[in-house]
């Protein structure tokens, strides 16, 4: 489905803070981070933040949480189901006071270095709620991502959702997990095929 082109950019190591980074070989779902680029770290934001402003605009408008209905599998449902809140709320600016991510207590440092905070700051709307994260926030979202990611099979779930609204966060979902195992996308063609761009 992917365009599978081999960025040459550096891994992400350069982009986020040194406290970030230290502690990602620590946490069982954030060690899958590690090898990212750049590039496939800010195609993440960009995914988090379509999902975000999506399940966070349901949740505003129609006064209750979306209800994720799974595929069959004999994994866990509430953590999967809590990781995709976690994963919205930290979209939306809130914070979790994890007991894994203890490592943080207290800190309030920014998540990125500045140029990429500016990058972020400065790219689209589903980018720019990334530029203010705090390391504990990342860290965390990067655990949820993880904790997601390595349990969900087949098809994302569904949502009971409006369909546009649904077939844009199941799409979403399934990006954030093909990154999560590992694959090359380029945003554009990411872009195009959530929101059903068709060339000229």
């Amino acid at each position: 489905m992917w365009c599978h082109i081999k960025f040459k950019f550096s891994n992400m190591k350069s982009a986020i803070s040194k406290k970030v980074w230290d502690q990602l070989e620590y946490g069982k779902y954030t060690r899958w981070s590690q090898k990212i680029t750049i590039e496939s770290l800010a195609l993440t934001l960009w995914v988090v933040g379509v999902f975000g402003k999506e399940y966070n605009g349901y949740q505003c408008s129609t006064g209750r949480k979306p209800n994720p209905v799974f595929a069959p599998h004999n994994m866990s449902e509430e953590r999967m189901r809590r990781a995709l809140e976690t994963i919205a709320l930290i979209q939306g600016g809130g914070d979790v006071a994890e007991p894994q991510s203890m490592a943080f207590a207290g800190n309030t440092q920014p998540a990125f270095v500045e140029h990429f905070r500016e990058r972020l700051s400065n790219g689209g709307p589903y980018e720019k709620w990334a530029g203010n994260l705090q390391d504990r926030q990342f860290w965390t979202l990067l655990w949820h991502i993880g904790e997601y990611g390595i349990r969900v099979r087949g098809e994302p779930p569904t949502f009971g959702m409006p369909r546009l609204n649904e077939n844009i966060v199941r799409k979403s979902l399934r990006i954030l997990v093909d990154l999560h195992d590992g694959k090359t996308i380029d945003l554009e063609t990411a872009r195009k095929w959530v929101f059903d761009e068709q060339d000229g």
